[in-house]
């Protein structure tokens, strides 16, 4: 995905526990910025990841997340995914990999994903129709400025 987006880890976890973790889940360190709980706003008990915080225009991010209190600020940002449990077979990343690529060309993502979205999961027959009305474009048609 680093083709299309600028990648970033955003966590709840404390970095003391999480960063180890990412550099080898991210030995070419694609992901620019690492973001902890440290990052996170606390809101009724519970750690809000901001997108507000990153500073990047909001009509280009999309947040990828088991958890909707997560986003719970911005859900139009969002694509609920499922929790990972020690699953190996788990392909839950690959699955979304056609979707944001095709979400890497709109204008505003903010108007497609809430479409895709119903009580917190991605609709199947949604993502379907998405995937057969957008276009699919080469890598070189969009390029990633890293450095705004």
């Amino acid at each position: 995905m680093s083709k299309y987006y600028e990648l970033i880890v955003f966590t709840a976890s404390l970095s003391k526990y999480a960063d180890p973790l990412v550099d080898i889940l991210d030995p070419k360190r694609l992901c620019v910025y690492r973001l902890f709980r440290e990052h996170c706003t606390y809101y009724n008990n519970s750690y809000v990841k901001d997108l507000t915080r990153i500073g990047r225009p909001m009509e280009n991010i999309v947040i990828l997340d088991n958890s909707p209190i997560a986003y719970l600020f911005q859900p139009e940002n969002a694509l609920p995914i499922l929790s990972w449990y020690e699953d190996m077979r788990d392909r839950e990343l690959y699955r979304f990999m056609p979707v944001l690529e095709r979400l890497a060309y709109v204008d505003d993502l903010r108007r497609y994903l809430p479409k895709l979205v119903t009580d917190n999961q991605v609709d199947p027959k949604k993502e379907q129709l998405f995937l057969q009305q957008t276009k699919r474009r080469d890598h070189s048609e969009k390029v990633v400025d890293r450095n705004n």
